[in-house]
């Protein structure tokens, strides 16, 4: 780290969720049974670092969600 840069510290994780649909078929393969639909959450791995304001990072990011905000 350089004197006069500003760096954001940041730690989390992505989340993201969706609708699903859980579905069966029969012993000889021949029909489909729906189960169940419903909503979904899911998690990504705990990220942390840290981002120097001014730099270019990727929008899919955590850091880009961190420099946006915070910068």
């Amino acid at each position: 780290m350089k004197p006069g840069n500003v760096y954001v510290y940041y730690a989390g994780a992505r989340k993201t969720s969706g609708y699903y649909t859980y579905s069966a078929c029969n012993a000889s393969g021949t029909s489909v049974t729906v189960r169940s639909k419903g909503l979904a959450t899911s998690f990504g791995l705990k990220r942390e670092g840290a981002v120097r304001c001014g730099s270019t990072v990727s929008n899919t990011s955590l850091a880009y969600v961190a420099k946006r905000d915070y910068c």
